[in-house]
């Protein structure tokens, strides 16, 4: 309710995706997510899809999410306990593309 009470939202702004092999029917798929970086105002987090039974890498995507104030449509501060959580689960991760 957070985000309806104080009128706060989420956008994004920015999606790469890179399909590195293909899947099909009846494969099994893990997906893992974890967080790249995060400043005051934006979260850049990725997914990536494997197939669970080779590990092999299916496709990559990321995504930079800005956080914003609904009535005005402005980018604005990430609440600070939710930054500092983020920033705890931080990881280093490499991507196939440059940033």
């Amino acid at each position: 309710m957070h985000l309806l009470d104080t009128y706060r939202g989420m956008a994004a702004v920015d999606q790469r995706i890179s399909y590195q092999r293909q899947l099909h029917a009846g494969d099994t798929v893990a997906v893992r997510t974890g967080v790249v970086a995060v400043t005051d105002k934006k979260i850049i987090f990725f997914h990536e899809m494997r197939n669970a039974d080779t590990s092999e890498v299916s496709a990559i995507t990321l995504l930079t999410g800005i956080h914003l104030d609904t009535r005005t449509r402005k980018s604005s501060h990430l609440p600070t306990a939710a930054a500092d959580k983020a920033r705890e689960l931080v990881v280093a991760y490499e991507l196939p593309w440059k940033s």
